[in-house]
């Protein structure tokens, strides 16, 4: 289950960044009833994300995360399994 959520929030979040015009996809609804892991899910994905963005802007836009104090390296943690 963890590699299919983060696949679709990434998907999400990379779709809906990119849109112009058009409204946005709908969200996510995690559910997992009583199983763990739900909240770590998501919190990877976003975490992905955040270093495939932030390592976009880096080559784009050399410089603009360290005058924004923002790092481009991340802990161990934020990687997917």
């Amino acid at each position: 289950m963890h590699d299919k959520v983060g696949k679709l929030i990434r998907r999400r979040l990379s779709g809906n960044t990119r849109k112009k015009d058009d409204p946005t996809r709908a969200g996510v609804m995690v559910s997992g009833w009583g199983n763990y892991g739900k909240t770590a899910s998501v919190c990877t994905a976003g975490a992905v994300f955040e270093d495939q963005w932030l390592n976009l802007h880096s080559c784009l836009t050399p410089g603009l995360c360290r005058a924004l104090g923002t790092s481009t390296r991340r802990s161990s943690m934020s990687r997917p399994r």
